[in-house]
Formats: C-alpha cells, structure tokens, sequence
C-alpha cells in the first residue's frame, strides 16, 4: 500500500505538469521513504493527529489557493477528524478535502467495532454536523459512478 501512495503522488504531480500547473504535492507518512525523483514531490515524515509540527499553519497558508488536501492515512474516526480540524481555518472557498477509504470501516464491521475503531464517515458527520455553513459534500464527484459506489463515502467535502 506504500507503494501505492507514491505512484498517487507521482500522478497528481504528473498531471499538474501536464496542466502548465506548478506541480506541489506534500505527503505526510508516519515512516520514511525515499526521496522522490519528482521535483514537485515533498515526502515528509509526521503524524496527521500533529500536523503542525511537520507542515505549520504558515506553511499551508503561503501555498496559495486552491488546495486539494486528500486524508488516507489511518482510516478511523479519530485521524480524520485531526485532519479536519487542522486544515479548516487554512481552507478557502473552492479548496477541497477529500476522506478516503471509508469503506473499509463501514458501520457494521465487526473487527473494527471489536478494535474500538470508528468509521471516517463518523469523522465526516461530526465534521459536518459544526461547519455545514462553510463545507457541502460534492455528490456530483462523490456519486459520479452510482451512490457511494466509491472507497470515501461521502468523502470529498468542499469549501464554500
């Protein structure tokens, strides 16, 4: 799966380019990998329940707008709402966050509930349930092959 994040950057990255965009992708992984060979990737080393310490609020903000920030690290409740929390006030209207892979932590699977894991869908209500004024989740995007027929339920909220 590691693996598979690396090729994701390396096509988001590609893609810029290809668009004349100043490609900028910054990932943020618990373990070290090596350097990428693209220039417009930045592998960082951190823990998305302490974002600030390895990509601080200034940072972000000096990256300009629009943002795509994409969570797809642990899965569960508690690391998605972090991840909310954190980049909220950083976000502008027309910015983007996306909670991947609800799927595997649907409600109602069983090693998850016995492991006392809850669902990033729990993550996106809560979210959405304080800041409905400023975020809408993009169906059109979301349920673009059929309801939820995708791995983020739910998962790709936009900024109003």
């Amino acid at each position: 799966l590691r693996q598979m994040g690396e090729i994701v950057g390396k096509m988001l990255a590609d893609t810029m380019t290809a668009l004349n965009l100043e490609a900028r992708v910054i990932s943020v992984d618990l373990i070290p990998r090596a350097p990428s060979q693209h220039p417009g990737i930045d592998a960082r080393v951190g823990d998305a329940h302490d974002l600030a310490r390895v990509l601080p609020a200034d940072e972000v903000r000096r990256l300009g707008h629009p943002l795509l920030i994409i969570e797809d690290s642990a899965h569960v409740e508690a690391t998605c709402t972090a991840v909310l929390d954190y980049f909220d006030p950083l976000l502008a209207p027309g910015d983007y966050v996306i909670i991947e892979d609800g799927a595997f932590r649907a409600e109602g699977d069983l090693a998850s509930a016995e492991a006392g894991l809850s669902p990033p869908s729990r993550a996106i209500d809560a979210f959405l349930a304080r800041r409905s004024q400023d975020y809408q989740i993009d169906g059109a995007i979301c349920d673009r092959f059929g309801y939820n027929a995708t791995f983020n339920f739910n998962g790709w909220l936009r900024r109003r």
